[in-house]
């Protein structure tokens, strides 16, 4: 069932976008794109994530929302079972990310958890939540809730969310350390994954805390988290870092 099918504004504009979104469909794309995420939506339109973020802006260009009303279509494409439309409902958060505030994280952490996906918790997590957290470094004792959330996938965003804070210096290293710490020993890929993301994002800017983190944890972290975080530091420091995690073992 496609949005729109109540009579609100945010419904009509919701079957707006999701008619943009069907015109600009290629089904070959649709079925190699459901075979890669390996998830469960009902059905895959195959947009690009470039011709989705064009659809998104010249509907925001057109209606010129106030942020609660662009929310409200955003929410009503998160409640279609097309996967693109979802993708859609993301890209709004990010488009508005920067007009929102504290009180929205709580929702922003539910969509998280309701993701099933990667190609949609990340511009959640990583940009939304990310952009929303460096406008306002008070809240970022969210993350410390997330980071022992049931979900891994809000696990994931407790982390995620740190890599713009840090890398603007609106918050230091150690808020990250903080999160990362309770998550080292995870070995759920896309928790352990983000950590080594994180790591490679700040890391490009000032390897040195990268390399001070991964030091007397190098017995302690996912093969996954260090490869990320190894991209970032200078050959002989990966040499001594991986002599010091074989000699651990």
């Amino acid at each position: 069932m496609a949005p729109g099918d109540g009579g609100s504004p945010a419904a009509h504009a919701a079957a707006d976008i999701h008619a943009a979104l069907a015109a600009a469909s290629d089904p070959a794309r649709a079925v190699s794109e459901q075979a890669y995420l390996k998830h469960s939506f009902d059905e895959h339109l195959g947009v690009s994530v470039p011709a989705t973020r064009r659809i998104v802006a010249d509907w925001r260009r057109e209606a010129r929302p106030a942020p609660d009303d662009a929310l409200a279509v955003a929410r009503e494409l998160w409640r279609s079972p097309v996967f693109d439309d979802r993708r859609a409902a993301a890209e709004l958060w990010v488009a508005e990310a920067q007009r929102l505030g504290p009180e929205h994280l709580d929702e922003l952490a539910a969509m998280v958890a309701e993701g099933r996906t990667w190609a949609l918790v990340d511009p959640l997590a990583h940009v939304a939540a990310g952009i929303v957290l460096t406008g306002h470094p008070d809240a970022l004792g969210v993350a410390d809730a997330w980071s022992t959330d049931g979900s891994f996938w809000v696990r994931r965003l407790s982390v995620l969310c740190l890599s713009r804070p840090v890398r603007a210096g609106v918050v230091p290293f150690a808020t990250f350390e903080r999160v990362a710490d309770r998550l080292v020993d995870e070995r759920e890929f896309f928790v352990a994954k983000a950590i080594g993301w994180v790591l490679r994002d700040i890391g490009r800017r000032d390897p040195q805390p990268v390399a001070a983190w991964c030091t007397p944890r190098m017995a302690r972290m996912s093969g996954v988290t260090w490869r990320e975080a190894r991209k970032v530091l200078a050959p002989p420091v990966v040499a001594e870092l991986e002599a010091r995690r074989s000699t651990r073992r």
